[in-house]
């Protein structure tokens, strides 16, 4: 079973920030997950939320402040750590130093074309000759349909409620699979679990309970997303 690390190491750092990444891949871990999203000045940027408050100081929302202006901003988390929001051009690199693998969420609202968001993600993990390191996954349908006419990569849906007669969609859709959140997983009967591993590989997401761990592995799951990466690897 795979152990991929949530918003890079956020336990001793600040989640989905250039620190927290360089930390957890120098550990040796086998694949991250981070979610993508523009900036005002369209560099393609590592964060969670659409806006600033919870993680970093401020009010404005991501798409509305320059890459420069999101760095001189303090994070509320770890205030005396460092801590910067990092471009996935610079994590992207760190992957194909190390071959850390980089599960990619599409962070979409409805405010924002989906298509300019895809195709310049696709565009620089093309241009850096990283199609073996990165998958795609998002809550957005459209836009890893739209992910699927440009390229047949692997895109996975994002899943936090059970939808009836699931494993059918997959063949319609072509997609790889799922990621699923585990507090569906844990309540699923038995042979939905089999329809759905019989249709396509399941991650499941976020897994940091002992109990849900041993849950995974003895329901064969091909890769758990975790917070605690380092305890479990």
């Amino acid at each position: 079973m795979e152990i991929q690390s949530h918003r890079g190491n956020a336990v001793g750092f600040v989640e989905n920030t250039l620190e927290a990444f360089q930390n957890i891949i120098s550990k040796g871990v086998a694949s991250i997950e981070s979610d993508v999203r523009f900036t005002k000045d369209k560099v393609l940027v590592l964060h969670h939320d659409g806006e600033l408050g919870r993680v970093f100081e401020g009010v404005e929302q991501v798409k509305n402040l320059t890459y420069l202006e999101l760095q001189g901003r303090k994070n509320l988390i770890l205030p005396d750590k460092k801590a910067h929001i990092p471009s996935l051009s610079d994590v992207l690199d760190l992957c194909k130093l190390s071959g850390c693998k980089i599960n990619i969420e599409f962070k979409l609202e409805e405010y924002q074309n989906y298509q300019s968001l895809v195709k310049a993600v696709l565009a620089m993990v093309n241009e850096k000759d990283m199609t073996n390191l990165v998958y795609y996954s998002s809550f957005h349908f459209p836009a890893l349909t739209y992910l699927r006419t440009l390229e047949k990569r692997d895109c996975f849906w994002l899943l936090e409620q059970m939808i009836p007669g699931l494993a059918d969609y997959l063949p319609a859709i072509d997609f790889q699979g799922f990621h699923m959140d585990i507090k569906v997983w844990r309540h699923l009967p038995e042979n939905i679990k089999n329809d759905l591993k019989n249709a396509g590989i399941v991650r499941l997401w976020t897994v940091n309970d002992k109990t849900d761990i041993e849950l995974a592995r003895k329901d064969g799951i091909d890769t758990i997303i975790t917070d605690q990466a380092l305890e479990i690897m």
